[in-house]
């Protein structure tokens, strides 16, 4: 019977700036050193000799090497899970087979004002998602990059419609092709300052939900560019 390489969890966290910039950091070690990368590190198992606990999700080890490599600070319930990288290039290190766990999040380009470069990380870059090209980064991370822009366009057509009261309305093809009711729509309000799902049976709300993010197609709920 061969010997067979053991399976290393990693996370990888994917953040976006206002729908517009990546956040990447300059690899300050081996592999891949001096890449555009995205932040991330392994999901720690639980090592009593070096005092380290287990993470208690991916989403809260994502979290965690965030702040760890760049001092940002995120809701593990915000990051969604966008791809893979787990090409059997992903890494050279020959210890053992990673496979990582992409998670994305937006960003407000406040809340990334005092990122720092710390841990692995060399230097904190913010590109435009369009001038980003396959050759500066490290890994596979490219991967991530036709989905983001996707995710992104997405974004920028977020609120596609306005409701009868004039707020904007996100008409959401994924609720259309699923089979959601017709009274169920998901507005902004400028008042309350956030996205909410409404049912409109009655004519009126029924109910009404703050929400981060569309509970169809999963894009988070960005603010509107104009009233």
């Amino acid at each position: 019977m061969g010997t067979f390489k053991p399976t290393i969890l990693v996370v990888d966290l994917v953040v976006t700036v206002d729908w517009e910039d990546v956040l990447l950091i300059k690899r300050g070690i081996p592999p891949h050193m001096d890449k555009l990368v995205f932040p991330g590190g392994h999901v720690d198992a639980e090592d009593p000799e070096r005092e380290i606990k287990a993470d208690e999700s991916v989403a809260h080890a994502g979290a965690r090497e965030l702040k760890e490599e760049t001092g940002l600070i995120v809701d593990p319930k915000d990051l969604i899970f966008l791809t893979f990288f787990d090409a059997p290039i992903h890494d050279e290190r020959k210890d053992a087979r990673r496979i990582s766990a992409a998670l994305t999040v937006n960003l407000k380009r406040a809340d990334v004002v005092g990122a720092r470069a710390d841990s692995d990380a060399k230097e904190i870059i913010f590109r435009a998602i369009n001038s980003i090209h396959q050759c500066e980064l490290g890994f596979d991370h490219w991967k991530a990059i036709p989905l983001l822009r996707h995710r992104i366009n997405l974004a920028r057509a977020f609120w596609n419609e306005r409701n009868e009261y004039g707020l904007p309305k996100h008409a959401c093809p994924a609720m259309t092709d699923n089979g959601w009711s017709n009274d169920i729509e998901i507005i902004y309000s400028f008042e309350a300052g956030g996205a909410f799902i409404e049912c409109t049976e009655s004519g009126s709300a029924d109910f009404s939900e703050r929400i981060n993010l569309c509970p169809a197609c999963g894009i988070q709920c960005p603010k509107p560019k104009i009233g």
